[in-house]
């Protein structure tokens, strides 16, 4: 039986009466495993299971495979995802329709759940913005976003204060806020220890400063998602409420069965739906005018004309280059702008897609590059089965037989997972990253 902190019980009883023996007993059982499918990148693993009620690519597993040890996993084609989190896309498809955000920010974004999830809602000409101000969490973010393949992104490692230097910029903005974690309690024993009725107060300040910054950034008419993994009303209806006497509108949306559903504010207890603890709400900026964007400044973004990308980028006149130091990017034209506006206020840690490393006169193409989706066709390509795959995942040294000297990729069911360089006589350095390599 596991001990959770007095005060807690006690709020959980106070606040779901008859329910509460339900709420406990289901803290003790084993937490459900999900995750979500990528549409970008499709496969027929995982097809049959369960699907998660309010998410079409989510599905349930009656256990947990080694997802680390599947080459699917590595390349992208799912994210493991808690199940509740995915009710993020129901709301996007409630509220938006064909009509998408043009400018979309998810503020606390790592480990990059939403983020990734988001990419895959919305179209090709939206921009998302990801934020993660602590550097090793922002690390695994742009990890995460990278496998997952779509180029229309930027990754920021910025204080959320700093955001009200773009006022009125976003059409989206989504606060998955730093909370107690009451939620987590469940899959992350570690988080009782943590909890403390000073946490909680402290954790309610913060999200107060940051959804302060999130709403100067928001647009009029745009929309905020804001959630929590916590069941503290000082952490979620009361927020909501502060939103609200700053002119926030509360959106209604129809909420999964099982899911409680109060005022617009919705509650996930594991004792009613197969998740854990979740709370979610959609407002609406109703209020102020629309500020004049600020004039990029110095982005320190060296556009450059750099033809090597047309033979790695697909398709090729869509795209603009600019470096980076040594490295090559590229980025939608159309998110040019952006870009400078972004990055004259923000750090920037990754943005498109990094095309390689400039060395000379050669070009080595980046790991990043093996996991986009914009990736030519034309690249020479390399399939390995579920066995070589993972050795080359563990950086081990390959052999091709018959295979031509120079760069190829390294796919498993066609897609990326990094690169080789073939030398001669059908062996190849392998050259995927040292950080990311499978090690046991």
């Amino acid at each position: 039986m596991v001990d959770f902190p007095e005060p807690f019980v006690r709020r959980m009883r106070a606040l779901l009466g008859e329910e509460a023996e339900s709420f406990f007993s289901a803290l003790q059982s084993p937490a459900p495993v999900s995750l979500r499918l990528n549409q970008a990148k499709p496969v027929e693993s995982f097809r049959e299971e369960k699907e998660v009620a309010w998410c079409a690519e989510g599905r349930l597993l009656l256990q947990r495979p080694s997802f680390t040890q599947d080459p699917l996993f590595q390349a992208g084609c799912y994210y493991v995802q808690e199940a509740s989190s995915m009710f993020l896309g129901s709301a996007y498809r409630q509220l938006f329709g064909a009509r998408a955000p043009e400018r979309v920010l998810d503020l606390c974004a790592a480990p990059g759940g939403k983020s990734t999830h988001l990419r895959s809602l919305l179209p090709a000409q939206s921009l998302l913005v990801s934020n993660e101000l602590i550097a090793s969490r922002n690390q695994i973010l742009v990890q995460n976003l990278v496998k997952w393949g779509s180029p229309g992104i930027v990754v920021t490692q910025s204080d959320p204060e700093q955001f009200r230097r773009l006022p009125d910029y976003f059409d989206l903005v989504v606060v998955d806020a730093p909370c107690s974690g009451e939620g987590l309690f469940r899959k992350d024993p570690a988080a009782i220890d943590e909890w403390s009725e000073n946490a909680v107060e402290a954790c309610a300040i913060r999200q107060t400063t940051i959804l302060a910054s999130a709403w100067e950034a928001l647009a009029p008419g745009g929309v905020l998602f804001y959630s929590t993994c916590t069941y503290e009303p000082a952490e979620n209806e009361e927020q909501v409420e502060r939103l609200r006497k700053l002119g926030a509108e509360i959106l209604q949306l129809q909420a999964p069965q099982g899911v409680d559903e109060r005022s617009g504010c919705l509650r996930f207890y594991p004792h009613r739906i197969a998740g854990e603890g979740f709370f979610f709400c959609a407002l609406r900026k109703t209020e102020g005018s629309v500020t004049q964007r600020p004039r990029p400044g110095k982005s320190g973004i060296q556009v450059v004309q750099d033809p090597r990308c047309a033979a790695y980028l697909q398709p090729v006149d869509q795209w603009q280059a600019f470096r980076v130091g040594p490295h090559l990017h590229a980025i939608a034209q159309r998110f040019v702008g952006a870009l400078h506006e972004l990055a004259a206020g923000l750090t920037i840690r990754y943005a498109g897609v990094r095309v390689g490393e400039i060395m000379g006169d050669q070009l080595i193409p980046a790991p990043e590059l093996a996991f986009s989706t914009a990736l030519s066709d034309t690249v020479r390509r390399i399939e390995l089965d579920d066995a070589q795959a993972i050795c080359f995942l563990k950086g081990e040294a390959l052999r091709f037989i018959g295979a031509s000297p120079g760069w190829c990729l390294i796919t498993t069911s066609g897609y990326g997972l990094g690169w080789v360089k073939v030398v001669g006589d059908g062996r190849a350095n392998n050259h995927f990253p040292k950080g990311w390599r499978i090690r046991h």
